[in-house]
C-alpha cells in the first residue's frame, strides 16, 4: 500500500524543486476523500480518568533490559507522569507543580504541560507550564535515579521565551521533536502568531534557541515530527498548519527543510485539526485529527501519498474513533499509545488508549 514515507516525500520535493515550482496549496476541495480501516484495528484503554493528558513520549532505552517506559502529561493538573508496558495498569508521578490557564473562549479546556522529550534517557524536556523568571520556557529536567518527584522550580535548564505576542494564556497543541543534532519546538495560537523554534544540541544540552522560520507566521503550527532518514542520508520535519478550530478540514500537513526553516510542501490533510504526527517504525505516517467543534468526528489516522488532480496529495485513513486525542508514540515493538481529553460534558474523562494492528 501507497505510504508516506522518507524515499516519498525527497522524491516530491526533489521534483518540486528541479522544476523551480515553488510549494503550491490546493483548494480546501482538492483532496482525495477519507477511508476508513477501523475494523482492522484493536483498541485498549490503559488508563481512564485523567485530567487533559497530553504529551506523550517514549524514553530512550538506558542499555539495561527493560521494558518501555511512556512518560506524558496530566496537562490539567500541572503534572507528569510515566508508566511501563510491562505493569500498564501503574502509574507514577514523575514531575508536579507546572503551572496551568484555560485554552479557547468557548468550552475552555484546562491546559499546561503539553508537549514532552528526551534528550536523554534521563534528561526530560518538558513545554508548557514552564515558568522561569515569569516566562514561558522550555524545560529540561534531570531524572534521579531514585525516582523522586520534582517540582516545576527544579529545572536543570531551559531556553525561550516561547511567546511572541501572543500571552501564556493562548498557548495550546504545542509539540516537540527530538533529534541527533538539535530540537525543534511549535508554539502559537489561533488568534495570534506562530513559530517553530530550534535548539541546537551540545553536550546533551539546548544551546541556542532561535526561530526556524524565516518570519512569525498567521498558521498555528503543531505536531512537529522528524521523518526517518532515507537513503541519500536526508531528513525532513514534518508538522502541521491547524488552520481555525472551526467546522472545516483545513488542516495542512508541511514539510520542512530542518536546517532553514524553508517549507519543502504543503498538502490539504483532509482533517479538522491535526494536532498530532508520528512515523511508524515501518516508516508509516500517522496523524491525531483533535476536531475541536466536531470531536465526534476525529481520531487516529494513516495519511497515505496519493495523486489528486495530477498533483501531490494525501489521504486520510481512519483506524480508530477516539474523542479528542492530543498525542500518539509508537513502543518499541510497533504498537500505537495514544492519550486522548475524551468528552468534555464531565471533568477528568482524559485516557490512554493502546491501539494493535498492522502499522
Amino acid at each position: 500500500m501507497n505510504r508516506f514515507f522518507a524515499p516519498f516525500v525527497c522524491a516530491v520535493v526533489s521534483g518540486l524543486l528541479a522544476a523551480g515550482m515553488p510549494a503550491t496549496l490546493a483548494q480546501e476541495s482538492d483532496f482525495p476523500p477519507a477511508e476508513n480501516e477501523t475494523d482492522r484495528y484493536q483498541l485498549e484503554e490503559v488508563f481512564t480518568g485523567l485530567n487533559n493528558p497530553a504529551g506523550l513520549a517514549l524514553r530512550p532505552p538506558s542499555g539495561d533490559d527493560v521494558a518501555d517506559e511512556f512518560f506524558f502529561a496530566e496537562s490539567g493538573a500541572g503534572r507528569v507522569l510515566r508508566f511501563s508496558v510491562d505493569s500498564p495498569t501503574e502509574n507514577h508521578e514523575v514531575l508536579n507543580e507546572l503551572t496551568t490557564h484555560r485554552l479557547g473562549a468557548e468550552d475552555p479546556i484546562e491546559v499546561g504541560p503539553w508537549a514532552l522529550g528526551f534528550l536523554t534517557p534521563s534528561k526530560l524536556v518538558v513545554m508548557g507550564g514552564v515558568q522561569v523568571d515569569g516566562e514561558e520556557q522550555v524545560g529540561v529536567y534531570f531524572l534521579p535515579e531514585n525516582a523522586k518527584v520534582l517540582s516545576a522550580n527544579q529545572v536543570d535548564h531551559s531556553v525561550g521565551p516561547l511567546t511572541t505576542g501572543d500571552t501564556v494564556e493562548q498557548l495550546g497543541f504545542q509539540a516537540v521533536a527530538v533529534g541527533e543534532t538539535s530540537a525543534y519546538f511549535a508554539s502559537g495560537s489561533e488568534n495570534a502568531t506562530g513559530q517553530i523554534y530550534s535548539s541546537p544540541l551540545e553536550a546533551n544540552q539546548l544551546d541556542s534557541f532561535r526561530p526556524l522560520l524565516k518570519e512569525q507566521i498567521t498558521e498555528w503550527p503543531a505536531g512537529l515530527c522528524l521523518s526517518p532518514v532515507n537513503s541519500a542520508g536526508s531528513q525532513y520535519l514534518v508538522g502541521s498548519y491547524l488552520g481555525e478550530l472551526q467546522e472545516a478540514r483545513d488542516s495542512r500537513l508541511v514539510f520542512f527543510d530542518p536546517f532553514s526553516g524553508s517549507v519543502l510542501m504543503q498538502l490539504n490533510s483532509g482533517l479538522f485539526d491535526l494536532v498530532g504526527l508520528a512515523y511508524s517504525p515501518s516508516g508509516r505516517l500517522y496523524a491525531i485529527d483533535f476536531a475541536w467543534q466536531k470531536p465526534e468526528a476525529g481520531g487516529v489516522y494513516r495519511l497515505d501519498d496519493a495523486r489528486w488532480e495530477g498533483r501531490p496529495a494525501c489521504r486520510a485513513v481512519k483506524i480508530a474513533k477516539v474523542v479528542r486525542p492530543t498525542s500518539l508514540a509508537f513502543a518499541s515493538d510497533g504498537t500505537m499509545y495514544v492519550t486522548a481529553f475524551g468528552s468534555s460534558d464531565k471533568p477528568k474523562q482524559g485516557k490512554i488508549v493502546k491501539i494493535t494492528g498492522e502499522f
